[in-house]
């Protein structure tokens, strides 16, 4: 969404960016985007985008996609690169981890660490899943 650049009907106009050279799960670039940041570089240059990606959880043998209802989602950080008025963002960096199950937001420090909020704690699937509680903020 370009807030610098209203829509004449009102609200905003939007772009989608390309993910050249991203893989994605099946090799479509997909990025299934949960939540999100940005950070800028000092001179305005480069745009850091820090997504939550739920992207499907897939079978390491067949490459078949698993039902996420059962196992829950392949949650990871994925952050890209980009530039004010660029239509597409280049991939930097995956973070993985055990600890990043049910992700749903991020903040990023100054010093390129970050922070994030699981808001199911570590329980990716089934009932205990959706009890109520404290998310966990978590440094990786």
């Amino acid at each position: 969404m370009s807030i610098d650049n209203p829509a004449t009907t009102g609200g905003f106009t939007y772009r989608v960016l390309k993910t050249p050279g991203y893989d994605g799960i099946s090799g479509d670039g997909a990025i299934s985007v949960m939540g999100m940041t940005g950070t800028t570089s000092v001179d305005g240059s480069e745009i850091n985008l820090w997504l939550i990606n739920n992207r499907p959880s897939v079978d390491a043998t067949s490459r078949e996609v698993l039902d996420n209802t059962v196992v829950g989602a392949n949650s990871t950080i994925d952050v890209f690169s980009t530039a004010p008025g660029a239509d597409c963002m280049k991939h930097v960096k995956t973070f993985a981890n055990s600890q990043i199950a049910t992700p749903n937001n991020v903040a990023v420090q100054r010093d390129g660490g970050f922070f994030f909020t699981n808001d199911h704690g570590l329980h990716k699937f089934g009932w205990v899943s959706f009890a109520c509680g404290s998310p966990l903020i978590l440094e990786v």
